[in-house]
């Protein structure tokens, strides 16, 4: 049988790596904890300063940018 891809398909690969830090227009700074391709997206968790805690994005809604 064919199996699944494991990581991140080639070509788009994953923007985001553990220690990447991040802007969101709400959230705002933050540093990435993981990052993992899940359907054709990238699932980023980030740990986001002044409050707002630790948040799990979908980088394709999110829009985070790499500061």
């Amino acid at each position: 049988g064919r199996r699944p891809p494991a990581a991140a398909p080639p070509g788009g690969g994953q923007r985001f790596r553990a220690g990447d830090r991040v802007r969101h227009a709400t959230f705002g700074d933050g540093i990435v904890v993981a990052s993992v391709a899940r359907d054709g997206d990238e699932e980023v968790t980030v740990a986001f300063t002044g409050g707002a805690g630790v948040k799990k994005l979908m980088q394709q809604f999110a829009r985070l940018q790499k500061v």
